[in-house]
């Protein structure tokens, strides 16, 4: 297995086909619904969650407001978001932070195994010691 993820989204059907795609790249994967249902997911875990794959439009908070919620409890895990709105859109709107990495819906398990492996790496990297 390479990584436990935690996936949030409120379409089942949307979740479950993440999921599925995750699990076929040999993750590990923990499912939910909302922030809410993420921060109870995220403790009963009660381990490492290596990255997050987060829709950006969420009942009640936006995916920008989930991936805050779960930085205070999981310090520097790495969000993707994911969202049938345009990305530019979405930073102006401040529902995700600028820089932040969206893939728009539908999603191909290529490019979502593609962009999660790169998000791992990219976590796993040591930061560069030179100024």
């Amino acid at each position: 297995r390479s990584g436990t993820l935690l996936v949030v989204e409120d379409d089942a059907r949307v979740r479950r086909t993440i999921r599925d795609y995750l699990e076929a790249g040999e993750h590990d994967v923990l499912e939910a619904r909302d922030g809410t249902d993420a921060l109870q997911a995220i403790r009963r875990h009660g381990g490492a969650i290596d990255a997050v794959i987060c829709d950006v439009m969420l009942p009640g908070i936006t995916g920008g407001g989930v991936a805050r919620m779960i930085d205070a409890v999981c310090p520097g895990v790495p969000v993707l978001f994911v969202s049938g709105h345009p990305r530019d859109a979405l930073v102006r709107g401040g529902s995700v932070p600028e820089g932040a990495t969206v893939l728009q819906k539908p999603v191909g398990e290529r490019r979502l195994l593609a962009e999660v492996s790169r998000l791992l790496k990219a976590a796993a990297k040591p930061p560069d010691p030179t100024p």
